[in-house]
């Protein structure tokens, strides 16, 4: 849960990249 965490909880994990965090909420 650092930063790229591709498998379970990538969207708590992404959320430090501010990219898409919530599976795809801000995409």
């Amino acid at each position: 849960m650092f930063g790229t965490c591709i498998g379970y909880e990538m969207c708590q994990c992404k959320t430090m990249s501010r990219t898409w965090h919530r599976h795809g909420d801000s995409m």
